[in-house]
């Protein structure tokens, strides 16, 4: 005779029944009881404070030491000379000429990312030999090398009044070269396959629009106020075929050049203003980090059918818990001990050196004082590591306040390196990506003889 524990066997084993069993566990126990991963909102900036904020955005180029103010053959340079200016809630990047030549404003995004929904609001500028842009480009890799392709063109807009006229923009992917050919999985009428732009009825510069980027490992979508303009097959690869560094945003406002300013730059309409609302970025993430909070505007694409499986942003080490105390017992009143912790090293590929540097308020150059190499079996965990780093004062070193900043090598055989390791801050203020956390603060009373 069977027990009514061999029916509920028998029965579990017909097709359908465990999931209908995990279903009504499910219901019982509540939704509160499993965080399913989901689209959640990474980054937002508003822009309704007074000032833009230089922790969230640089305002230049990413290249030479992230000091380029140009990047093709136009005629402005980035500037801070009241480029940036925040009026009516938004940001206003200003283009001008001055007696010196012209200038305007950009700004890059310091967090990187691995795909996502990027969104924005914003009011394009007017007049022959304007060309300002929203696009997404390759960040540091893990030995601090800049890698050039990939890169998003969310969109381009040159105005110069003959080929390129105020209702159209362009948009396209560049590519590793030996990636496949451009494959489109969806054009809309409005979006020409082989000029790579967008022609639409009437000038874009007279109202706003919300630009929308679906950015997946596979491929990416362009949209225009919800409307959908095309969808392409899109591997973000670098060179050697292999995943590329995480992408940050660039919005910028270049003025002439010989596609812009072809047929000559209105300078009548300047100074005048390339204006953001907002720049919002949503990514699926696992749970519980996934619960979704992506805010879906009137022309936000509906994500929840859409999901990937990729790490939101590069893996870096994460230093945090620092402490900077003068050491035990030392008659050396300029003697140091630089305590802290390090998470994901297990990201590093390679044995690397730590490196202690003081930096003065004053002038702010940076004078290394201290090295450890990491030991190889930090490179086996990702749990936050302990390590006590000894310095000292250097000699004649004058008197005044100094930061003391702990880095991350670049590995000595690195081609083409800039010479760091990435590096997260831990803090009060999350710094996603820095050369150099700054982990303390020490005062010199007088200098070391």
């Amino acid at each position: 005779m069977r027990t009514i524990s061999d029916l509920v066997k028998l029965w579990c084993k017909q097709p359908g029944a465990r999931a209908l069993i995990m279903a009504l566990v499910w219901l019982v126990s509540g939704p509160s009881q499993v965080q399913a991963a989901g689209w959640a909102l990474s980054f937002d900036d508003e822009f309704h404070g007074t000032s833009l904020d230089r922790s969230v955005w640089a305002t230049r180029l990413v290249y030479e030491n992230e000091t380029l103010d140009h990047l093709n053959d136009e005629v402005q340079r980035y500037r801070d000379n009241d480029n940036h200016q925040m009026r009516s809630d938004a940001l206003n990047l200003m283009a001008r000429k001055t007696a010196s030549g012209w200038e305007s404003g950009m700004i890059r995004s310091r967090q990187a990312f691995y795909y996502g929904y990027f969104e924005t609001r914003v009011k394009l500028p007017r007049g022959r030999g304007i060309w300002p842009a929203f696009w997404l480009g390759p960040d540091y890799d893990i030995d601090g090398r800049l890698v050039w392709p990939p890169e998003i063109d969310v969109f381009e807009y040159p105005v110069n009044g003959g080929e390129d006229t105020a209702n159209m923009f362009h948009s396209a992917g560049l590519k590793n070269p030996k990636d496949p050919e451009i494959k489109y999985d969806y054009v809309d009428p409005t979006y020409s396959k082989t000029l790579k732009d967008y022609k639409g009825p009437e000038p874009l510069n007279l109202d706003w629009h919300v630009f929308g980027l679906l950015w997946l490992p596979d491929g990416y979508s362009v949209f225009l106020d919800g409307k959908k303009i095309y969808t392409r097959q899109f591997l973000w690869h670098d060179y050697r075929g292999l995943l590329a560094a995480p992408a940050h945003m660039l919005f910028n406002f270049a003025v002439g050049g010989q596609w812009a300013g072809r047929y000559g730059i209105d300078t009548a309409e300047f100074p005048q203003a390339f204006s953001i609302d907002y720049v919002r970025v949503c990514q699926f993430l696992p749970a519980p980090a996934g619960r979704p909070n992506c805010p879906r505007g009137p022309f936000t694409p509906d994500l929840s059918q859409i999901s990937y499986v990729a790490a939101p942003d590069l893996k870096k080490p994460l230093i945090a818990a620092s402490t900077v105390d003068p050491a035990d017992g030392a008659r050396d009143p300029s003697s140091y001990v630089l305590k802290t912790r390090i998470a994901n090293l297990s990201s590093l590929p390679s044995l690397r050196p730590i490196t202690v540097s003081l930096r003065s308020a004053k002038d702010g150059k940076p004078v290394r004082v201290a090295s450890l190499d990491l030991p190889g079996s930090a490179l086996l965990s990702d749990a936050a590591q302990p390590f006590a780093i000894a310095f000292s004062v250097p000699p004649q070193t004058p008197a005044g306040s100094y930061d003391v900043m702990l880095s991350i090598a670049a590995p000595p055989n690195a081609p083409k390196t800039t010479g760091f390791t990435p590096v997260s801050c831990a803090g009060t203020v999350m710094i996603p990506k820095a050369t150099f956390c700054m982990v303390g603060k020490i005062d010199i009373a007088g200098g070391k003889q």
